[in-house]
């Protein structure tokens, strides 16, 4: 019961800086060559692919993980949330990370 009440206590006011770290990801990977947003980024989940990049969402997805960025592949597709436990920090990483990943 306590984490329900810190949850709706505490969850709206940390869902729209999760929303807008969604955001900066998204700006970033419309900056990345080879690399697509799937539709617009309305929350704190993001959809993007790499197949233009020639890679698989696949390679990328374990390429993240080995550099510490956890994300899911579906398909052709890479799933990203953001979340009270993730900060701005951690999203410059993961793009550093997304960079690393397309060079590769």
């Amino acid at each position: 019961a306590a984490a329900a009440r810190i949850a709706l206590e505490d969850g709206p006011g940390q869902l729209s800086k999760s929303h807008a770290d969604a955001q900066y990801l998204a700006a970033a990977i419309r900056e990345a060559d080879g690399v697509e947003l799937v539709s617009d980024v309305q929350t704190n989940i993001l959809f993007f692919r790499v197949s233009a990049a020639g890679v698989s969402a696949a390679s990328v997805a374990e390429g993240l993980k080995q550099r510490g960025v956890l994300v899911i592949a579906m398909g052709d597709r890479i799933r990203v949330l953001t979340h009270r436990d993730v900060d701005r920090a951690d999203c410059e990483r993961a793009v550093a990370a997304l960079r690393e990943c397309l060079k590769a």
